[in-house]
């Protein structure tokens, strides 16, 4: 569509609840890894039986906001390696037994929760899940959590989230 994407995860650089959560979600490099550890042909072909276009969530060329076709796969590209020499980079290189990042502040696991509403898709709490399976490549742990869609845009506007999947619409 001309929105640039039927599915995507937004980071919320503005969440308060946990300072160490905050600090990475704020850092570039950390969602550069966490777009770079995404396999997007594995969730095209289980979710769109192959007919997706992979991308970022740029608008069609057609709109004449749409900063280039040079921007189309930029960060959008599964590339663990790099993804984890970002992650490594930031100063997140302490792993648990089971390869899990750990958090800075108290070398715990460093959890991350996906939130979904429940709406007219529904396959993004099963998108959730397999990017979660994706990201155990880089070390990052995370679960995912259903929210009737009510709340979860209650706590959209609270900043409550972490990171939610949801459709671009509108932003053509």
């Amino acid at each position: 569509g001309f929105n640039g994407s039927d599915s995507q995860i937004y980071v919320n650089m503005s969440y308060r609840q946990d300072p160490e959560i905050r600090k990475w979600l704020q850092k570039v490099e950390f969602r550069r890894a966490l777009a770079l550890g995404i396999d997007r042909g594995q969730l095209n072909e289980a979710f769109w039986l192959g007919l997706g276009v992979i991308s970022t969530s740029m608008p069609s060329k057609e709109i004449p906001e749409s900063p280039g076709e040079e921007y189309r796969l930029r960060w959008a590209t599964l590339d663990v390696k790099q993804a984890n020499a970002l992650l490594d980079s930031i100063g997140l290189t302490k792993k648990d037994r089971e390869g899990f990042r750990l958090r800075t502040d108290n070398g715990e696991r460093l959890r991350f929760q996906i939130d979904v509403a429940q709406t007219l898709t529904p396959t993004w709490p099963q998108q959730a899940e397999m990017i979660i399976q994706q990201w155990k490549a880089i070390g990052i742990y995370a679960d995912t959590k259903l929210f009737e869609r009510g709340l979860f845009y209650t706590r959209i506007r609270n900043d409550d989230h972490q990171l939610t999947i949801f459709s671009n619409n509108g932003s053509e």
